[in-house]
């Protein structure tokens, strides 16, 4: 697939893999520092929790956006590959 992508949704797919990379890497320092809280105050927790599902809801609204971008690159035959597999789910949890 990456062979039929034209240049520039190559370079934007590039650049988008990336800000996912960041997301997961900071969702990982996150999962750790709410481990580590989490045993000396394992009620206050909540925070880094809502915080790792924001990450988590960025993430697939991001991933989304990249088949999205990928499909119009593609030629027509190949579209199909990135159909959306669903809509992203609904944010559960109160942005302050």
């Amino acid at each position: 697939m990456w062979a039929a992508l034209k240049s520039h949704a190559k370079r934007n797919d590039s650049q988008l893999t990336a800000i996912e990379s960041y997301e997961g890497k900071s969702a990982v320092a996150i999962a750790r520092c709410a481990d580590a809280f989490a045993a000396s105050h394992p009620g206050e927790t909540k925070n880094l929790i809502d915080a790792l599902t924001l990450l988590g809801h960025a993430h697939q609204r991001l991933t989304l956006r990249r088949k999205d971008h990928q499909r119009y690159a593609l030629p027509w035959d190949m579209r199909g590959i990135c159909e959306p597999s669903g809509e992203p789910a609904h944010l559960p949890i109160p942005l302050w």
